[in-house]
Parts: C-alpha cells; structure tokens; sequence
C-alpha cells in the first residue's frame, strides 16, 4: 500500500538510482557524497554484502544507521533514517538522464528514478525518462533545522604541528615536546622563531570568518609557510587583521598595498597547517578543488560567519540585476553555498557558465536575488565590506519587493479553486473578501477570476492559504467534509516546506563520457524520499508490515507516520499479501484481501473489500461490493462498467501468459506493458498463437 497524502512516497524498488557526486543532505546539517558514503559502507560490511540480481545491498546495523532530511506526506521536512545502502554497476549500453532545473539544481541518474512532479493540484510521480522542460519538481526550501553542535577540534590534528606545547604549570609556561596528542591543559603551539599560536579547542566566529575569506580570494602557499589575502577595502581587511590576531600572539602581519588592492600575509607556519587540517583548505591552487568544510555546518553561528567571509572575499552586489553574487570554479562548494544558505532560510540558485578566456572552463554562480531574500541575508550574514554592505542596505532602502520570488509562490490552476468554491456556493466577491481576511492582505476578485479562467500559472503562498483557509472555515458552517478535505491539501501545498522549481533541461547523457561506473541508492524508513542535489528524490515500490487493510490504516495514521486522517481517502487501493506454508505446494505468497478506501463516515475510515481469499480452492473471488474505483474510472472514462469489465481482461489475460511463460524480470514485464499501451491487438493476437489451450480461449473472448 502506498502512504500518500500530498505525494506518494514508497520504499526502494532497487532501479533507480544516482550517480556518485550526487550530494546528499543529512539531518545532522551535513552534506556528503552519495558515492563516499555508500563505498565507506560497503567496505566495512565486506563480508556481509548481500546481491538481487546486479544489485549489491547492505543491511545496516543499528548503530550505522544514519538520518537524512525527507519530507512527510503533508510537505514537511523531516529526517528519517536509513536502513539499507545499495549499488550496481553501470549496466551495458545504459543511458543516464541529467534533470536541471531554474534555480540551478542538477542531478544525473537513472531513467526510472522517480521525480515529485506538481500537476493541477496534486503531486504525481514521474520518472526521470518521461519529465519534459517546464514540469515542476519538488525542491527542498525549508529544511529542519539541524543540531546545534559546537565545532570541536580533533585534538589529533595537532600532533607535530610544532616542536613544543606550552603547558601551564602554575608560575608560567613549560615547553612539552609536541610527539603526538596535546596535553589536556596545553595552551599554544610553539617552534624555534616563530611566533606562538593559540591552541584552538572548539571553533569560533572569528577563526570561522578566517577560513571564509582565505577559502573565497586568499591561499596558502604550496609549501605551507605563509598565508596570503588581497583586500580592496579597509574595513574588510581590518576584520580579517583583527581576527587573526585572536590566534598568534603579539604578531603583526606584512601589509603591502599596490595601489588599487592591499596584500596581507601572515607569516605563521604552525597557523597556516592547523587552517588546513581543521578546514580541509588545499594548500597552494585551489580554485576547482575546494570545498565547504563539515566543521563550520556544526551550527548556525559559524556557518554565518564563514559565509560572511566568502562574500567579503569574492562576492558581490550586483545593482542592475539586483542580486547578491559569489562566483567559484568549484561545483561542489558552490552547491554547498546553496545549501548553507537554505539552512538560514536564504533561497538562491546556482548557474553554469563558461569561463571567458578558457577554451573548457566553467564557473558556477550563487545568486540571491529578490528583495526578500537579500534582506534575510543581510540580516544574517555579518559583511565586513564596507562597500558591499553599502551597495545592499541601498538597494534595500529604495527598491521594494515586487510579487516575490517564484519560490514563495505556487502552481495553480482553475481546476484547484472553482470547483470548491462553486460546491460551497461561495461568489467571487465573497470569497475575495473571506480569503482577504485569512490571508492578512489583499485577495482581489480578479486573482480569482485569472485563477479560475487558467491565465494565472502561479499564486502567492500567502493568497492560497487564505483562500484555503476561508473555505474550510465555511465548510465547516455548512457541514461539508468532503469540501474541507479538498481545502485543507490546497493549505498544505500554501504551507508545504518544498518549493515547485521549474524543469529547464532534460537531457540523456552517456555515463562512460561522464566516468560513472557505480550507480547508488538508499533505503528510506517511513517517509522514503530524500535529498539529492537538492530535489527531492523517491523510490520505486512501497510497502507496510500489517496484518489486514483496517490495520494497515490504524499504522498510516500511528507514529512515526502520523498520515492526517483526512488526508487517507488519498489513498485508492490497499492490497494485502500474506507469505504460510502450504502443505502441498511449501512456503508460497498469496494475495488475501484487496480494499478501496472509500471516505471516512464519522470518526472511521471506510474500507471496502472488494476480494478475498479462499484458501481451499487457492484464489481470489470478489465479494459482491461494489468498486470505487471502478465507478471513478466509469466516470472520467466515459466507458459503460461492461466496457470497463472487459478492458479488465484483456489485461488479465497479459498478466496470465507472463505468468505461464515465467516472465519476471522488471525490464521484459515493463517491455510487454509498453507494447500493450502501443498496440494491444497486436500483442493479444500473439498471445493467442502462444498461450495454454485455456488462455487461449479466455483471449478470443476479447479480440
């Protein structure tokens, strides 16, 4: 059964997958690469790999088991854990697919890897083959906050960094020959004629703000003996001065101005290798390889700062495009910018451009654009640039936010409003006024009206929950279920911690011209969809441990999955299959119940079963009551429930001779599916000539 709400979200079906820089968000705050990840793993459970097919798996134990930032079936973001780890090797002639979207999120994976699309007021899954330019997919905005930790430095990374510890011993400080590990009560890293570095125990804003700026326009030479920054503004270059006098003591760097910039370097061995083991910074070129370190998503706090850094280093305001910039060589920091960002709530996008003057090279920019967002930026990343910081409280102080970006706004179509407001008897005008007032600002009568006459594509998050809003409160007064049920999904999407990003790129790409040889996946408990690049990614297959459909509800609606109840009805079919030993035929899985979800009556979901199983004749017979489903499709189809019946067997009879003739595997039952789609006449005249006598007749009765 498939616990859906505002999405389906399902279990792995061990097709999809991802290829291995595929970044993954983990509740903890971090961002790792899938393919790092999941080979760590496979090394450690060497002897415990499990394979179906060509798929390798892991079942991990409890204590390897890791959270990764999901979102619930009423669009919030959560963290569920991973229990199994999976990969495969690049198949023989397999073509991958690159999604790119507006916002510049980008993912490279397998055809069959379902996306979350956005289609006229539902989420649907759609495979990564059949997404065209303009879908919208699910994309993380609001992710949970992670932990707060504080960033405490590994005392490993000091052993031989410099000759000597000094050691208080009560009348000053005595030299400890640094062979390994600190003492606990060490206080500075000292060598022959350099000056004394303090002993950094847990991280702070300051040596957070240092990395930033040396990782954004600074370096650290080849040889590790210096450090170099270039500043073209001096309050920016008294913050990084002043911050680097927290860590060695009585120190004054070199200062060399050039006219038009300042170089500032720091002479400081002991300071520029404790940099580079704490933050990971290369030393000498850097420009493609660097990255965000772990150490500064520890919490918030050092995020801003290191952030701060990079932008007094290398970004800028831009006036014309209004837009806040950082360009970089390296994808892989650029994507984490993106991240880091969305974490304080700043929505940015990431584009691709050539490189001027490069024949190969690219560059990626983070931009944050939108008077929205440029504000919560200024409101939280502490720039030192005084030219900078000028550039941006102006654009602030004179130019106004003009129907925001499209990241607070949401798809919408007429089929979402008018049929609600039309069932509640509700005026245009009046609604107007309804959602006005639960929206807390203007809801025109002519928003409406363009909703409903399909020449608005997209409304403001805050106009949709008051219009959501204002219909549950009347269907509420006139006693409508049903209508407050449809109202209450359009709230959830209003107030939904995902984003629809528009799909601008739909490409196949070869793997071995990309270096893929590994695809990988997860195991999501619970929710089973995570964080890829940025979107949201599901699996492929779902299902729920119960012992009958009227408990798999009470599990729906039971932690950890907490499904609304109005939210069930979403729900279409619950089929149950039981794994008993037979005493003729051994262990065998048979299909024992098939329900529809009809409505809830009450305080009860409905349930109607429409077959069981009868053990002693080993099959399914329906039980007389009448099919929801069924009757819905009489009703969209058009088709008479006779018609209907006998489209049910001509698919029946598919399904029987792929049974008669073993046929298993996902590709070759996928392969006959698409022809029965193509040319079904066709495939049941082959049938024919192939089945069982009794097949065979079964055929002719619908050809």
């Amino acid at each position: 059964p498939e616990a859906r709400t505002m999405f389906t979200a399902m279990n792995t079906g061990h097709n999809g997958a991802l290829y291995d820089f595929s970044v993954i968000q983990l509740s903890n705050g971090k961002f790792v690469l899938i393919g790092d990840l999941v080979e760590e793993l496979f090394k450690k459970y060497s002897n415990r790999v499990e394979t179906y097919k060509d798929l390798e798996y892991i079942v991990l134990d409890e204590k390897d088991r890791f959270e990764v930032v999901s979102v619930g079936p009423d669009l919030k973001a959560g963290k569920h854990i991973v229990s199994r780890v999976w990969r495969r090797k690049v198949r023989d002639g397999e073509k991958l697919m690159r999604i790119r979207t507006r916002t510049g999120n980008e993912v490279i994976l397998t055809k069959t890897h379902p996306f979350f699309v956005f289609s006229r007021g539902d989420v649907v899954r759609k495979e990564a083959e059949k997404l065209e330019v303009g879908d919208r997919v699910a994309v993380m905005m609001r992710p949970p906050t992670p932990p707060q930790r504080k960033a405490i430095v590994d005392p490993s990374v000091y052993a031989k960094i410099s000759d000597y510890y000094l050691v208080p011993n009560g009348k000053g400080m005595i030299k400890v020959p640094n062979d390994g590990l600190p003492p606990e009560e060490a206080q500075y890293l000292a060598s022959v004629n350099s000056h004394l570095v303090k002993l950094v125990k847990e991280i702070d804003d300051s040596l957070a703000y240092i990395a930033g700026v040396i990782l954004g326009d600074g370096y650290i030479s080849s040889n590790g003996y210096h450090i170099s920054a270039t500043f073209d503004d001096e309050e920016y270059m008294d913050a990084f001065v002043d911050a680097v006098s927290n860590f060695i003591l009585n120190y004054a760097p070199q200062i060399r101005n050039n006219g038009k910039s300042t170089v500032v370097t720091i002479g400081s061995k002991i300071f520029a290798e404790m940099l580079s083991r704490i933050f990971g910074i290369p030393k000498g070129r850097k420009s493609e390889i660097w990255d965000v370190p772990d150490v500064v998503l520890s919490n918030d706090d050092l995020m801003r700062y290191f952030i701060a850094g990079l932008y007094d280093a290398d970004g800028y305001v831009d006036e014309s495009s209004l837009a806040i910039i950082l360009t970089t060589k390296s994808e892989n920091a650029a994507r984490k910018i993106w991240y880091a960002l969305q974490r304080l709530g700043i929505i940015s996008t990431v584009s691709r451009v050539k490189n001027r003057g490069f024949k190969d090279g690219e560059i990626f920019r983070v931009i944050i654009s939108g008077i929205e967002d440029m504000s919560k930026f200024a409101r939280f990343i502490p720039l030192h640039h005084s030219r900078k910081r000028a550039k941006l409280e102006e654009i602030l102080r004179t130019k106004k936010s003009y129907r925001g970006r499209r990241t607070y706004r949401v798809p919408i179509s007429g089929e979402m409003i008018a049929p609600i407001r039309r069932r509640l008897g509700l005026t245009i005008v009046e609604l107007s006024k309804l959602a006005s007032h639960y929206a807390g600002e203007k809801v025109s009568e002519s928003l409406i009206r363009h909703v409903e006459k399909g020449r608005v594509g997209e409304i403001r998050r805050s106009a949709l929950r008051g219009i959501a809003l204002a219909f549950q409160q009347v269907a509420e007064d006139v006693g409508d279920k049903e209508a407050w049920t449809m109202a209450k999904r359009l709230q959830l999407i209003a107030e939904g911690d995902v984003y629809w990003d528009e799909v601008v790129s739909v490409e196949e790409v070869d793997p071995e011209e990309l270096g893929i040889k590994y695809l990988y996946d997860l195991t999501v408990e619970d929710d089973h969809n995570y964080v890829a690049n940025g979107i949201l990614v599901s699996n492929c297959m779902g299902t729920i441990h119960s012992n009958s459909a009227r408990e798999t509800i009470v599990r729906l609606e039971s932690p950890p999955m907490n499904v609304p109840r109005i939210m069930i009805p979403a729900l279409d079919v619950i089929i149950m299959q039981v794994r008993f030993n037979n005493r003729k035929k051994g262990t065998i899985r048979r299909i024992t119940e098939i329900a529809e979800v009809s409505g809830i009556e009450g305080e009860s979901v409905q349930l109607n079963t429409i077959y069981k199983y009868n053990p002693a004749k080993d099959e399914l017979y329906p039980t007389g009551v009448p099919s929801r489903v069924m009757n819905q499709l009489a009703e969209h189809t058009g088709l008479t429930m006779d018609e209907l019946l006998e489209e049910r067997v001509r698919r029946e009879v598919v399904l029987q001779w792929m049974v008669e003739k073993g046929i298993r595997s996902i590709e070759e039952v996928g392969h006959y599916i698409r022809e029965f789609y193509i040319d079904s006449e066709e495939l049941l005249k082959r049938i024919e000539r192939d089945a069982s006598v009794g097949l065979t007749e079964k055929v002719r009765t619908v050809i």
